[in-house]
Parts: structure tokens; sequence; C-alpha cells
């Protein structure tokens, strides 16, 4: 058997099982979520499929994980993992109540997995439960000012709709929290989905067209516009095109247009262009720095 130690960003490290223990060892400059996965036939990570895994936080510290499987083991060690346990703990009813809604599903008959009035039963005991799991997060982070933890739900969570409250749940935070890498990264987003807000100008974006001319979002200002952001290699901004067609031709003449800003790569400008002219898009301004997700855009929208 073999643990698989990965980040969202890459695979770390890998060790045996030996006489039912495994031992990882490292140094990291902040703290990361990551997680360990099982592979009790000790096949390659991409193989694996229903994976037994669980997360951990890398930090300073020993960390001790220890029961018959990841999923529902546990973990001590260091002040993260120690929070990390008791959100688990308070989630966990939610949590099982959810992942029982997916295993009625797949357990159904092929008729009731068609049949509307089950799939809506099933939907709305799910979103009963997303909103209760989103009240229990927001009552952890309320209550554990001085928690990694609380920090790293407050990232997840945050979006446009929640803005107000989350400024204000980040400024309760433990100024340590607050001053950490992670606390310094949270203070950016906000920031941006603060300047993104409704009523706000839109930060300028200044690209290249096709031709090398550099064009202004703000040249625009007068206009509705949509921003777009899409890819040539993006199959869901592409089958979303012939939208965006239509709505152009429907409110053009109102002062509707559209600024499209593509996320495609370096040296991938033939196939930018081809799909602005297969899509139909050359009506409007379409710009691209070619940059993909190094793009100064990614940050500022």
């Amino acid at each position: 058997a073999i643990v698989y130690l990965e980040t969202n960003q890459a695979i770390l490290d890998s060790v045996p099982i030996i006489n039912g223990e495994f031992i990882f060892k490292g140094s990291i400059d902040n703290p990361t979520q990551a997680y360990v996965i099982l592979s009790i036939a000790g096949k390659p990570i991409q193989q694996l499929s229903n994976n037994d895994y669980r997360i951990v936080y890398l930090s300073e510290g020993v960390i001790t994980i220890s029961g018959d499987d990841f999923k529902h083991s546990k973990i001590e060690g260091n002040k993260i993992n120690d929070h990390l346990a008791q959100y688990e703990l308070a989630v966990a009813a939610t949590n099982d109540a959810m992942d029982e809604v997916g295993k009625n599903y797949y357990a159904a008959t092929e008729d009731q997995q068609n049949d509307e009035a089950f799939l809506s039963a099933m939907n709305d005991t799910y979103s009963t439960l997303m909103d209760q799991k989103e009240n229990l997060d927001l009552d952890y982070i309320k209550n554990n000012p001085d928690s990694f933890i609380a920090l790293n739900l407050l990232d997840q969570r945050l979006e446009m709709s929640n803005i107000v409250l989350f400024e204000k749940l980040f400024t309760d935070l433990d100024p340590t929290l607050k001053n950490s890498v992670r606390g310094q990264e949270l203070q950016e987003k906000l920031n941006n989905i603060i300047r993104l807000g409704i009523g706000h100008i839109a930060p300028d974006i200044t690209m290249a067209d096709a031709n090398g001319t550099e064009i202004a979002l703000s040249s625009l200002r007068g206009q509705y516009v949509l921003v777009d952001f899409w890819a040539s290699w993006c199959a869901p901004c592409r089958s979303e095109n012939p939208n965006l067609v239509k709505a152009y031709n429907k409110f053009n003449s109102k002062g509707f247009t559209i600024f499209g800003v593509s996320l495609d790569a370096p040296g991938k400008k033939a196939d930018w262009l081809a799909a602005v002219a297969n899509d139909s898009l050359g009506q409007w301004t379409n710009v691209s720095d070619l940059l993909f997700w190094d793009s100064p855009v990614i940050s500022m929208y």
C-alpha cells in the first residue's frame, strides 16, 4: 500500500505503508492545506477512483493521523490540525447526510434517476443540507477567530453576494492570521471583490487586438459593456458564444457591446483568431495578452 501527499497544485511525495505506519518528513514556509490519499493496491494516483483520503494542514510540529481508513481517521498534533479536528466534528453529521443523498441517487433505478419528482425531492434535500453546512461554516468562523481553518473557510466561501458580511468576519480575525501570507492573500481577494462591486467603476484592462493595437476597456465607456473572459480551448465558453452573438445582434442598436478578453496561451494567437472567426465574434472588440493564467486580469477580476 502507498500513501500520496498532494496539494491542489502538485503531488508532493509518496511513501509505503510498513507495519501499518507511514511517515512524511519535510519543511514548508507557510501552513498549507494538503491531502493524504491511500492506494491499498499501490496503484499510481491517476488510476485511483473513489479515493480514501483526508485533509491535513502541513504546518510546524508532528502531526498524527490514526484510524482504519483516512476518511474516518483522527488527526492531532498541532494547533491548526486540532482546529481541523474540531471543525470536522462540527460538520460531520451534515457531511454524512450529504454523502447519503449521493449514495441514494446512485443506488436508485434508472427510472427513478429520470423521474422529475424523485430528482426534485433529492435536490431539495441536498439544498437544505448545503444551507445547513454554510451556516455551520459561518458559526465556526465567528466563534473561532484565531483558527487558520476559519481563514480558509472565509477564502473558500467568499463571493460577491456575501462580501459585506465576510469583510466584517475577516476584520474580526486574530491579527496574526490576518498578517499571515494566507491572510494577506485573502485581504487582496477581498479588495478585488469590493472593487468589482455594484456601483464601482470596473478596473481598466488594456490589451492588444488581433492587429497589435492596444485597446482599453475604458474606451467603451458610455455603452452597456459585457466583459467576457473566454479562450479558444474553453469548451463551455465556446458553447455559450452563440448566445453572445444573439444578445449582441438584439441589443447592439441600443448601445450594448462586448469586450472579449481571451485567456489563450503564449504562441496560440492563431487558435484565438480562428475561434473568433468560427464563432462570429469579430463584430465586437476582442483582445488578448496571450499569457494564459499569468495574465494580470486573473487577479484583477
